[in-house]
């Protein structure tokens, strides 16, 4: 059973939701410019809806 995601939320998709925690997760620390932590969220976001 996966606990309970308690940090902030970056986006909400129906019931999927991206918070900062999954988001240091999946991008790398490298990646993490600001530019590049709005394309994954769109690219998230995107992923989801299709």
């Amino acid at each position: 059973v996966e606990k309970e995601d308690e940090t902030d939320v970056i986006a909400r998709v129906n019931d999927h939701v991206l918070t900062t925690k999954k988001l240091e997760n999946l991008l790398p620390p490298g990646n993490r410019t600001d530019n590049q932590i709005k394309k994954f969220v769109y690219s998230w976001v995107e992923n989801i809806l299709l």
